[in-house]
């Protein structure tokens, strides 16, 4: 992403430079925010993805073991027992009468040559058959085990979708195998009757992508982030604080990281693109607005201009894919270390800390706030959004109020409790009121003028907050310690907290 605008600082000899400066601050950190909710939206569809199917896999283990049993004997009958075995003794009988003939010294040598021809081809037949069976077999095997595993999987078009809905035991789908000279042929057929022909000499090569892994792609380059701040971290009389060194080298590692995700998407468009597909389609997620940006419809296949060849709509395809990638991988730097890239004019990159700019303040009120700003973000991610122990509800509302705990006043009145409920959680606080008692005097407010009740539940107050309502969350930050950051970076890290919290939801 550039961050370049050619319209920010006029080159009239008059132009207000202050005010152009405020305004490549704006765009910046606006870049960067876009570039956070383009991370959020694509981490929610992943997670919306992963429920669906876990929601699939619960249903299924609400069988009952024996129920399980049954279910695969089912499913084993199909595909390989009843209808299998009655063309595989149909086979050994014919083998059984032509092998007598070919015995039978009184007959003729040309009759038993034949007999002996129709044994091959009888031999050629099963051992077709019990080849095809097997390697369903394995595809099952190795399906099962990466369903256990969790792992991101992507079906390859009508056909795949059919085959591995079959291997799950979807209602509906059915196989049937027949006889085609001496192969054996196998088909898949879905509930709409649909036939499918499936490349049974493929699946037994291994080279028939009925279903693939999701490439990880970016596979250890978040824990390259981590691990590159917690050595500043623990740097003698760091401070956590980055250096000129610092900030060159993350730009090193940030790019070759960039050009390597690049690469690897290149290789596999070339040499296996069902796994580029499931590239774009379960871990890039490409917007429909990123789509029209490019100049592709909405409806557009991304594929079809990746692999139209070398013309404008292939390079307009690359560009995007590149920017996306590009962008993911910079992202993950930015929510880990708070860093980003930054494109100069002479095309290079610069890495800098992202803080959030404000148009005017004395130069000690915005080191304050950039010192808040710094800190309030560095504990929503380390503490709650990055924290491997945060994986539920439970988890995340115990970090949240580790982070954030319960003050003992709101705007003067002191908090009696903070009670949490299924969506949220609710302030009690003891009202100030009057004291009837007290003279009144001028000057500053005596707080000797008020008296607090708190037998009288008629003079409590309740403040409620949602937790996926950024607004609320940006309010509590506030309130509990991020009071001197700037509004933009506050909201950034209460939207941070909503997308973590959804992802439980």
């Amino acid at each position: 992403m550039s961050y370049r605008n050619p319209l920010i600082i006029q080159n009239n000899p008059g132009g207000n430079i202050g005010q152009a400066a405020n305004q490549a601050a704006a765009s910046i950190q606006n870049s960067i925010l876009k570039r956070m909710e383009d991370q959020e939206r694509k981490a929610k569809e992943q997670e919306e993805a992963r429920q669906r199917a876990d929601a699939l896999e619960i249903e299924q283990m609400k069988l009952s073991s024996t129920e399980r049993d049954t279910a695969r004997a089912a499913l084993e009958g199909q595909a390989y027992s009843k209808q299998s075995m009655g063309y595989f003794y149909q086979s050994s009988e014919q083998k059984f009468k032509d092998g007598l003939t070919v015995a039978d010294q009184n007959q003729d040598l040309s009759v038993r040559k034949a007999a002996q021809l129709r044994v091959n081809d009888e031999n050629t037949f099963q051992s077709n058959q019990v080849s095809v069976n097997a390697a369903l077999g394995e595809d099952k095997q190795s399906y099962d085990k990466l369903k256990l595993e969790k792992t991101s999987l992507y079906f390859n078009g009508p056909m795949g979708k059919a085959y591995t809905s079959f291997l799950d035991g979807v209602d509906g789908y059915k196989m049937e195998g027949k006889r085609n000279g001496t192969n054996w042929e196998q088909y898949i057929i879905d509930p709409d009757g649909n036939k499918f022909l499936l490349p049974v000499d493929k699946i037994k090569e291994g080279t028939w992508d009925g279903f693939v892994q999701t490439p990880d792609i970016y596979s250890g380059m978040r824990d390259t982030a981590k691990e590159y701040n917690a050595a500043i971290g623990t740097r003698l009389n760091s401070n956590d604080q980055w250096q000129a060194e610092d900030f060159d080298k993350a730009n090193v590692i940030i790019g070759d990281n960039v050009m390597k995700a690049q690469a690897d998407f290149t290789s596999y468009l070339k040499s296996n693109q069902v796994k580029a597909e499931a590239f774009l389609e379960n871990t890039l997620r490409i917007g429909k607005d990123k789509m029209s940006e490019y100049g592709f419809g909405s409806n557009k296949n991304l594929m079809d201009a990746l692999t139209s060849g070398d013309g404008p709509q292939f390079k307009s395809a690359m560009e995007l894919v590149n920017n996306e990638i590009r962008d993911d991988v910079e992202s993950q730097w930015l929510s880990t270390n708070g860093v980003y890239r930054e494109l100069q004019e002479d095309g290079s990159y610069t890495v800098k800390k992202y803080e959030a700019q404000e148009e005017s303040g004395s130069a000690s009120k915005e080191n304050a706030k950039d010192t808040a700003n710094r800190i309030i973000t560095s504990r929503v991610m380390n503490s709650i959004v990055n924290d491997p122990d945060v994986d539920d509800k439970n988890s995340f509302k115990g970090a949240f109020f580790e982070a954030f705990p319960q003050p003992t006043k709101i705007g003067g009145s002191s908090v009696l409790s903070v009670d949490q409920t299924d969506t949220g959680f609710t302030v009690k606080l003891t009202k100030m009121i009057p004291n009837p008692n007290a003279s009144s005097s001028g000057g500053e407010i005596d707080l000797s003028n008020f008296r607090q009740e708190s037998s009288d539940d008629k003079t409590n107050d309740t403040i409620n907050y949602s937790w996926d309502n950024s607004t609320h969350m940006a309010d509590w930050i506030k309130l509990t310690g991020g009071k001197e950051m700037s509004d933009a970076a506050r909201t950034a890290a209460a939207k941070k907290l909503v997308a973590q919290y959804k992802k439980f939801n």
